[in-house]
């Protein structure tokens, strides 16, 4: 087929602008093969129960969204997201002709052996499932959790606890790896670390501030920032004093971190770089591909 000559594609313009063309996504999408969308899986961050409408979310996915589709614009890519319960997300995937999807923080066992029949591009973001074929994002969780115990140790904190959900009934979840990663620091300083375990969420956090004084605490490790602005607040209503009296140290580095009074000391997990090499993944990566991104410590007022 010939080039088309400059003159030609001048007045093909006027005539797209005078009649208000718009792209026909679905017939590009079929000459091409591709959709130009791309799925994010948040599987169970909104309650399955009726009787709780208003649901703390934490503030950590939409700092993730924003990010992820600002990677995803210059891609051509538009977002497509799903926020349903886990064991159901299958079928958002398959009934959709995505070019691919990052699953945020899945800890089923096992997908369905259909996706992997489709070749479907997948990047488990903030999961430790490991797959042949699917690519996986995440922070060196353990480095991240030694980080915060090592901090506080090194502050002259002798009582520390870490404040957490589902440590216990998800050893392979996000707070869990922190949990491990801070105990395994303590017990090298000949130090026990307690465990407090509450939602992640800023209540769960609060709830957790008379617990965190009747051990007699004086570092706490949050297992997120939301969870230790919780913690302070909690913390400071009681009368005690943030960090004269507790020290606490969260997980994340989100914008809340720098918001909060005092300032947050914490743990920056490199979410924009963790983004970054999500998308480059879908994109390029090469079937069972891991990218660990370094965590780095934030020290602010808090500690």
């Amino acid at each position: 087929m010939s080039e088309v000559s400059a003159a030609t594609a001048e007045r093909v313009q006027r005539v797209v602008e005078k009649m208000g063309y718009v792209k026909n996504l679905t017939a590009a999408a079929l000459s091409s093969q591709r959709s130009g969308l791309v799925g994010a899986v948040l599987s169970n961050i909104f309650s399955a129960s009726p009787s709780q409408p208003d649901v703390e979310i934490n503030p950590f996915y939409g700092e993730f969204l924003l990010l992820l589709d600002r990677e995803l614009q210059p891609t051509g890519s538009t977002l497509c997201l799903y926020t349903g319960r886990e064991e159901t997300f299958v079928n958002f995937l398959l009934e959709r002709n995505l070019d691919g999807a990052i699953l945020v923080g899945i800890v089923a066992k096992e997908l369905p052996p259909v996706l992997e029949r489709r070749e479907s591009r997948l990047v488990f973001f903030d999961s430790f499932l490991q797959h042949r074929v699917y690519m996986r994002v995440q922070t060196d969780e353990l480095k991240g959790g030694g980080m915060a115990a090592d901090y506080l140790i090194a502050q002259g904190r002798k009582h520390l606890v870490f404040v957490g959900g589902a440590v216990r009934d998800l050893p392979s979840n996000i707070p869990a790896v922190r949990f491990e990663g801070a105990s395994r620091v303590c017990d090298q300083s000949g130090l026990r670390l307690m465990l407090i375990e509450e939602s992640t969420s800023f209540e769960g956090g609060r709830r957790a501030a008379r617990r965190v004084l009747d051990l007699k605490a004086d570092g706490v490790v949050a297992a997120a920032d939301v969870m230790a602005a919780g913690l302070i607040r909690g913390l400071q209503e009681a009368g005690a004093k943030v960090p004269d009296d507790v020290a606490v140290v969260g997980y994340d580095d989100l914008p809340l971190a720098r918001m909060i009074s005092p300032p947050l000391t914490t743990v920056r997990q490199g979410l924009p770089e963790k983004v970054q090499a999500a998308v480059e993944l879908l994109k390029d990566g090469e079937k069972g591909e891991v990218r660990i991104i370094k965590p780095h410590l934030v020290v602010r007022e808090s500690a």
